[in-house]
């Protein structure tokens, strides 16, 4: 076998458990937002399941929304990330031949509200 005069040292585990993502419903419970140890964190909007906020452990935000997003329900919101992404017409017509999907308008992902189980 080789010695290896820089090998690195065995990592230390940490006893007990690991840390853990402190995560919160907020706003009417209309909002889900989480925040690492390390301070990075998200906030998603349950209508449209849509990440509305993503900043790094410096605060600095990392994702565009509109300042004219409407986050109240009242329709799609402008910027962010879908999670849910909108199904065309043409998409869920397949689905509903293959006896999978039901009768929706296009988009409809984007503007109903997600439920958490």
């Amino acid at each position: 076998m080789v010695d290896r005069p820089k090998k690195p040292s065995a990592l230390s585990a940490t006893p007990g458990l690991t840390p853990q993502a402190q995560v919160t419903i907020s706003h009417s419970n209309d909002r889900v937002s989480a925040v690492l140890p390390t301070g990075e964190s998200i906030e998603v909007l349950l209508f449209g399941a849509t990440i509305i906020s993503w900043k790094d452990a410096a605060g600095n935000e990392k994702l565009w929304v509109s300042e004219k997003a409407k986050t109240d329900g009242s329709k799609a919101v402008r910027g962010g990330v879908p999670i849910v992404f909108p199904v065309s017409n043409c998409s869920w017509e397949f689905l509903i031949e293959e006896g999978i999907g039901g009768s929706v308008e296009e988009g409809s992902g984007i503007e109903s509200t997600r439920e958490l189980d």
